[in-house]
């Protein structure tokens, strides 16, 4: 096993999840501060930030996040809300909020 990369995306709370898209170019990652980052591997940059929190009462961030199939979408959950945001609008649209259940994101 080879080490491929090391990607520095700062977060003072901490990475929560990580996925790469299809192709391998971009990886995405949600933290428990709200934030849903789209990095390209390659160079090692944020391409897109997302809050996830959407407003400021909320206590949690967005725990879990995934490319849509097609990779124009990202879809994040964090446990009672689960946010779709647009990766070309750059901003969510989509959500529910106050599942009755723990949500989770199934690949």
């Amino acid at each position: 096993k080879q080490l491929l990369y090391v990607i520095s995306v700062p977060d003072p709370e901490g990475i929560e999840s990580i996925s790469y898209s299809a192709n391998g170019s971009r990886m995405l990652s949600s933290s428990s501060t709200g934030s849903v980052r789209v990095v390209d591997v390659e160079s090692q940059s944020i391409i897109l930030q997302f809050d996830g929190k959407i407003q400021a009462s909320d206590s949690r961030g967005m725990t879990e996040a995934r490319f849509s199939p097609d990779e124009t979408k990202v879809v994040s959950a964090n446990g009672s809300k689960i946010r779709v945001w647009s990766i070309a609008v750059k901003e969510a649209v989509r959500g529910w909020d106050g599942a009755s259940k723990s949500t989770e994101i199934i690949d």
